[in-house]
């Protein structure tokens, strides 16, 4: 990691890909303070979202469609937010989509644990609402919560 940084890189992800194993999490997060980049986390737990089409709720129940809840990102997010503070990292959480995810890194920033995050577009103007079952909306991206 360190030759990369010194080759210009800016920070480290899998790039759409959650690091869903904690150790690897924790020694990415470890390895990266000594370059002083952050890790980006794309924050899903598979295991909840396989199959997902849509947001869970009460629109994805009423159309018959897997949902997406949003646990799969909160629970990602809040273990690597302690992974953070334990190794001194900072950890930047890709569009977030979850309410819950944001109550996440609240707690970690006033810790002082160096936390951030961002969001797109589409999590910000498309929700449950927007979708319909014909809706291109909704096979681009899950609706966010």
């Amino acid at each position: 990691m360190i030759e990369l940084a010194n080759a210009g890189v800016v920070a480290f992800s899998d790039d759409g890909d959650c690091v869903t194993d904690p150790s690897l999490m924790r020694h990415a997060l470890a390895y990266s303070v000594a370059t002083g980049r952050p890790v980006v986390q794309h924050a899903e737990e598979k295991a909840l979202t396989t199959g997902a089409q849509m947001h869970e709720g009460m629109v994805s129940a009423r159309l018959g469609l897997p949902g997406w809840p949003r646990q799969a990102e909160e629970t990602i997010v809040a273990r690597d937010c302690e992974l953070t503070a334990l190794t001194g990292a900072h950890l930047h959480v890709a569009h977030v989509s979850a309410a819950g995810t944001l109550d996440f890194i609240r707690r970690a920033r006033a810790k002082g644990t160096r936390v951030t995050a961002e969001v797109t577009p589409h999590h910000l103007t498309l929700d449950r609402k927007s979708t319909r079952l014909n809706s291109s909306h909704s096979q681009q991206s899950r609706m966010p919560s």
